[in-house]
This record gives C-alpha cells, structure tokens and sequence, in this order.
C-alpha cells in the first residue's frame, strides 16, 4: 500500500480524494481481514512448527491492518488490533506444553470486534458536501492582493468569510466581512488622524464627518462624503441585521 500523510481538519478535499484514501485501504482492510480469518483457522492434526507459522502470518497481517487504520485515525480500531495482536503473541509463546492453544479461542470472536469497530468508525467519519462552484471561495482569499497586503489584520476575516460563504452559513460570512469593513474604517480615521477615541461605527462616521466638513477642498470633501454614505448603507443594511437579534 502507498503511504499518506494524514488529512488535515477543515480542508476542502474531492470526491476523487476520498476514494484515494478510503476506498483503497478499505478494500486494503478487508482483504487483510478475511486473509487472517483464513490463517487462524487451523487443523489440530497439523504439526506444531505449522500452527505457530500459520499464526505467526495472522500476526503480521493484523499488524498491517493496525498500521492501515492508525493512518486512517481510527484509535479504537488500532486497539482492537493491539488486542488480537496480544492475543497471539500469547498463544505463540512457548512453554513446556508447547503452542497455547487455549488463549487462541478468543481470537475468532476477536477479529470480529475488528471488523465491526473499523466499520463503525468508519460510519462516524462525516463529510460536508460544498458545491464545486463555491469550493474556491474556501480555499482562495477573495480580496485582491492589493487589499490583503494593505489591511493584513483584516486577512484572517477575509478568509473566513470566504470559507462561512462556501458553506452556506451566510450570516457568519456577513459577520466576518463586517470585521473586513471595519478595519479600513479605522484605517480612515487614522489616515485623517482624527484622535477621539471612537467605540462605535457611529462615533467613528460622525467624527470623520465632522473632519471633512472643515475641509476647503470640495473635491476632497466630496470624496469622503461619499465613501462615509457607502458605509452608513452598509451599516444600516448588513451591520445591525448580523449583529443584532431584533432583525432576525
């Protein structure tokens, strides 16, 4: 089998990934799984050297099992394994009596267990359907590099936002962008080094109203104006329907 590296959490991975890192150790895990059904059984008539053979194989191919399932993080699958594994290794220790064949009884049944916990744990793997028209707003920063190098505080709400929209949990993507707003609103302040120290949305727009209605340059006032109306919008239409649960 081809070694992987483990999956990481909360990444996008395709249909075709899955099926990379599943499907194969799973048809992987069963063929091990009815081979060490197949060397456990035993005929009592066979000598000593070929039962503990026999049984020596049936550990390995459970060691393999354990390597496979421990690559697909499935922790009780691996303890499973360590117990049939435990189990041989008790039987094939040798004492006067030679192969004990007493402690192997438990073996059939053990295997088993193996079989229904890697198949339970394996149904308690879940994974989140993303339309593959919205993948990239996961993976990819939406704002341009222009935007991301000038506001890097803003990048990690940025990201997120991509990822709450690619997942369809819109509100949080409002949320997150609200944050992206705010930090070029303070960026404005400082930019038009308005001092007051400004809690709100509102103490900040109003200060920087107040700032440019002192300004001689129309153009400029004109300008900023503008932008202060855009955010007031913003504010008004997104802002308070996220953040407060009377819009609900």
């Amino acid at each position: 089998m081809l070694k992987r590296e483990k999956w990481q959490s909360h990444a996008i991975v395709s249909l075709l990934d899955m099926l990379r890192h599943y499907a194969s150790d799973y048809v992987y895990i069963l063929k091990l799984l009815d081979s060490c059904k197949d060397e456990i059984y035993f005929d009592p008539v066979w000598p000593q050297e070929q039962r503990v053979a026999r049984f020596s194989d049936a550990e390995q191919l459970i060691k393999d099992i354990s390597g496979t399932v421990l690559r697909m993080d499935m922790p009780l699958s691996v303890i499973q394994c360590d117990r049939a594994i435990a189990i041989i290794k008790g039987a094939l220790s040798q004492n006067d009596a030679g192969l004990q064949l007493e402690l192997l009884k438990e073996l059939p049944k053990r295997i088993d267990t193996v079989c229904e916990i890697i198949l339970d744990e394996l149904n308690s793997r879940m994974f989140y359907f993303v339309n593959p028209e919205l993948a990239e707003y996961y993976d990819k920063n939406q704002f341009s590099s222009e935007v991301t190098h000038r506001f890097t505080d803003a990048v990690y709400d940025m990201e997120e936002a991509g990822k709450c929209f690619s997942l369809g949990r819109h509100t949080a993507c409002a949320f997150h962008l609200m944050r992206v707003v705010e930090c070029g609103l303070l960026e404005l302040k400082d930019f038009l080094t308005i001092d007051k120290h400004c809690p709100s949305w509102d103490s900040i727009l109003n200060a920087i109203k107040k700032h440019i209605s002192s300004s001689a340059d129309k153009t400029e006032r004109d300008k900023y104006e503008e932008i202060v109306a855009r955010v007031y919008t913003i504010k008004d239409v997104w802002r308070n329907n996220t953040m407060h649960v009377d819009y609900k």
